[in-house]
């Protein structure tokens, strides 16, 4: 009974930290975030740069930007036509590069 109880709660555990079960795909995600380089790399004081930050907060602050639950109209427009997927890969490819570029 105790194992299973223990079962149970590791697997809901990982289920909420694994966010929204899509896994990004850095690679895909180089190319879709082409739009997104201009504003965001490193030495442009007026966007945050995002590369090597957290994949799980890019993906929740995306998709704040697209629900407008963040109130920002350039970024809404350029994510309002992100599926769930691009969004994913995108934010795999910043969490994956190196800040210091």
């Amino acid at each position: 009974m105790t194992k299973n109880l223990i079962l149970t709660a590791v697997v809901v555990m990982f289920t909420a930290l694994s966010g929204n079960g899509i896994a990004g795909d850095a690679a895909a995600g180089k190319t879709k975030a082409a739009a997104c380089n201009g504003c965001h790399m490193p030495g442009n004081p007026a966007a945050p740069a995002m590369a090597g930050m957290p994949e799980q907060y890019l993906i929740e602050a995306t998709k704040a930007y697209k629900t407008g639950a963040r109130n920002n109209a350039q970024m809404a427009a350029f994510v309002g036509s992100l599926s769930d997927a691009d969004i994913a890969d995108i934010s795999a490819y910043y969490a994956a590069e190196n800040p210091c570029k």
